[in-house]
């Protein structure tokens, strides 16, 4: 028989290894990035299926899957110019497993308005940008203009009468749009939607008079013939529709105007799930399968090189559109 001394120290030993072991697995700088993922992803796009934003999100979902091993499931959630999917986000839980994937929406909204439940830079976490694109100026067919300046002079002649949609107040349709209208004097009619599908769809079914429609959504309906394109909004023209004129081309001086994206976690979530979903994001961001699959929509892949500079850019899109608000007298909602 082994001697009390002798079992004493066998347990001892036993207890120490098993201690040490979960003292490893709980460990901070470790432990919650090697488990990460630990089941499906929700990434809660605030905007319509068919969007920029959505149709940007579910290419970069999927590479994520194949990189992280876990479904990364896009979550439409709709509704109040990007207000209900922002505030899911918010209040998820901290874990990793509920990120929000939104344009600039989530800077304007504290300009336009007055009263949110969250703010962008106390409630969230930014992981990373994730790519730039443009808007195309588009009526429908039925509108007797065929350029901008043509446009122009339709509008002034029946002010208030054209309409324009957006995905809600305060959203990049909303202030590419509203640009227009006070660089080139028109008035036009604002009709939100839950998103900018919604508001591409409400042009083509000719319940609305134009729309800015993000670069990846516009071009298949500009092919189709369902709606009729007029210009672009970025400095240069854009490679997938070089015949387009850009606004400052067709009469609207200083005029210009790009959304971006970004991926967002709830705040206080892990700084290494935060490091773990931003080494990922930036590895589909080089994957030739996001690069040609960004390039046939015209968007162009562009991420943050760590997540504090995610913020800083937050941070400053979220002061040029208090510039920008400022400078064109739009009223605070």
């Amino acid at each position: 028989m082994r001697s009390v001394p002798l079992r004493l120290a066998v347990l001892m030993g036993t207890l120490c290894a098993l201690c040490c072991a979960g003292g490893h697995a709980q460990s901070p700088s470790t432990g919650g990035a090697q488990r990460y993922p630990a089941k499906p992803v929700r990434i809660v796009a605030p905007f319509s299926s068919g969007g920029g934003t959505d149709l940007i999100g579910r290419v970069l979902a999927q590479e994520l899957s194949a990189l992280l091993g876990q479904p990364m499931l896009i979550d439409n959630r709709t509704g109040a110019g990007g207000h209900i999917g922002i505030e899911i986000v918010a209040r998820a839980n901290p874990d990793g497993h509920t990120l929000l994937f939104v344009n600039q929406t989530i800077a304007t909204n504290e300009i336009v308005y007055d009263k949110l439940k969250y703010s962008a830079p106390r409630d969230f976490a930014p992981v990373s940008k994730v790519g730039e694109f443009h808007f195309i100026l588009t009526v429908h067919p039925s509108l007797p203009v065929n350029s901008v300046q043509e446009l122009t002079a339709y509008a002034k002649a029946r002010p208030g009468k054209l309409t324009y949609a957006s995905g809600g107040l305060g959203g990049v349709l909303f202030f590419a749009a509203e640009m227009y209208k006070i660089l080139a004097g028109v008035d036009l009619t604002h009709v939100p939607y839950r998103g900018g599908g919604d508001a591409t769809t409400a042009v083509m079914a000719n319940q609305v008079s134009l729309v800015y429609a993000a670069v990846p959504v516009g071009v298949p309906h500009i092919k189709s013939g369902r709606l009729k394109a007029l210009a672009v909004t970025g400095a240069s023209r854009a490679e997938l529709v070089p015949q387009l004129p850009t606004m400052a081309e067709s009469g609207v001086p200083g005029y210009e105007f790009s959304a971006w994206n970004m991926v967002l976690a709830p705040a206080g979530t892990p700084k290494t799930i935060v490091a773990r979903l931003h080494e990922a994001i930036q590895k589909a961001l080089r994957s030739e399968s996001v690069r040609e699959s960004f390039g046939r929509m015209g968007v162009t892949a562009l991420g943050s090189s760590t997540p504090e500079e995610a913020r800083a850019q937050l941070l400053s899109e979220m002061e040029r559109y208090r510039k920008l608000v400022k400078a064109i007298g739009l009223k605070l909602q």
